[in-house]
Formats: structure tokens, C-alpha cells, sequence
């Protein structure tokens, strides 16, 4: 792997092989790198493979949603 200045990793996050990060990178705990993976523009990231955190966080809200949304029609 290969990490640039002021990289921040969290806890729990999974950093495959060859992966390539550079300078200015958060990647926010129990994210996962994919082999090979590579992070060209500083920034937030998270998800399962890493991706930009706005974009990760969108998805995470859609899932909920449709969760709720789910659960709405069985109940009722």
C-alpha cells in the first residue's frame, strides 16, 4: 500500500493490498480499500468498497428509507 501525508485512517478500517492513497485522505472507521483500489483526490471517504462519504452517506439514507418504508407496508 502506499499512504501520502496526513492520512487519517479509523479504527477498524481494512487497507487491501496494493492500494494507493494520497496526501489529504480521511477514510472513516470499519471502511474497506478494495485490492488494488486507489484514492486520487483528498477528501471524506467510507463505505464498503470506499467512496467519497456525501456519496456513501446518500446511500446509507436511501437504504433506511426504504426500510422504513418496508416495515410501513407489513405493518399496516
Amino acid at each position: 500500500c502506499e499512504l501520502g501525508d496526513f492520512v487519517v485512517v479509523g479504527g477498524q478500517a481494512g487497507i487491501a493490498d496494493h492500494a494507493r492513497i494520497t496526501s489529504g485522505v480521511r477514510i472513516a472507521a470499519r471502511a474497506a480499500l478494495a485490492p488494488g483500489q486507489a484514492i486520487d483526490k483528498p477528501g471524506d471517504y467510507g463505505g464498503m468498497p470506499a467512496k467519497p462519504a456525501r456519496e456513501w452517506f446518500r446511500e446509507m439514507h436511501t437504504l433506511t428509507n426504504i426500510a422504513k418504508k418496508s416495515k410501513r407496508d407489513t405493518d399496516g
